[in-house]
């Protein structure tokens, strides 16, 4: 295998790391919204902004990777 495409695949396996625990940090802060729409009927804007900023760094990284395994 070339030093190229052993560069290829360390970026992919970092890429993957890094996705299984943006997805994480989502799913955590879509619970935490849940909770508090269930307790108080309404989000906080801390709340939502956590949940936005987790969605937008998994599909970051989801786009990342999509570029890193085309070839």
């Amino acid at each position: 295998m070339s030093t190229r495409e052993e560069q290829r695949q360390h970026r992919i396996a970092r890429l993957l790391k890094r996705l299984e625990a943006a997805g994480a940090t989502w799913a955590k802060a879509e619970y935490q919204e849940g909770i508090e729409t269930g307790r108080l009927g309404a989000v906080s804007m801390r709340v939502r902004a956590r949940r936005n900023k987790a969605e937008a760094a998994f599909k970051d990284i989801m786009a990342r990777l999509g570029h890193a395994t085309r070839k």
